[in-house]
């Protein structure tokens, strides 16, 4: 059963909120506001991936938009394969 273009955003969303709820980073979850170094993201996606692992996790999570201290939701001006993508976050 494939999920509507609906349900995959709020499944997304619910998945969003569930990381944000964390009480802080984690070695296989790490929030970005923007970062476009792609030697650097290479690195810390390998990182979190080799993490998720050792912490027996099915999945790392690298999220763009999200403000590391508190975790609000800012919207990020990053731009992954020079596409644009701003998102912002409904209040």
């Amino acid at each position: 059963m494939s999920l509507t273009t609906t349900q995959t955003l709020e499944r997304t969303r619910r998945l969003i909120d569930d990381l944000r709820a964390m009480p802080a980073e984690t070695s296989w979850v790490e929030f970005k506001e923007n970062n476009a170094d792609g030697p650097l993201v290479g690195k810390l996606i390998a990182a979190l991936s080799n993490a998720a692992r050792l912490a027996d996790q099915h999945f790392a999570y690298l999220v763009w938009g999200i403000r590391d201290g508190d975790h609000d939701a800012v919207g990020t001006s990053f731009q992954p394969g020079g596409v644009v993508a701003e998102l912002r976050p409904e209040a």
